[in-house]
């Protein structure tokens, strides 16, 4: 899952803080969840929350997503370049 990150965030200070968070969030588990998460749950490497579905997006659609890593990178992109490293809580 590490390669996977760095082909998406690049392997400079950027994809190794993602490399980090990963670890922390999903200790590298594509299928991770955190079902109490009170915004749907949080799904994946990078427990990606279920405020973040498409409209119309069922929860299950949304947990499909996010448990496929290629998908799930991409969303991870998309938020990081709309806000950083701020849905993560900042870079360990």
């Amino acid at each position: 899952m590490t390669a996977l990150v760095y082909q998406t965030f690049g392997t400079g200070w950027q994809g190794r803080c993602m490399v980090r968070i990963m670890w922390r969030e999903s200790g590298g588990n594509p299928r991770a969840a955190n079902y109490t998460d009170s915004n749907g749950g949080s799904y994946g490497l990078l427990q990606i929350n279920g405020v973040h579905r498409w409209r119309g997006e069922t929860l299950a659609q949304f947990r499909a997503r996010m448990w496929n890593p290629i998908t799930h990178l991409a969303a991870a992109r998309r938020l990081y370049n709309g806000s950083g490293f701020g849905p993560w809580g900042g870079c360990p």
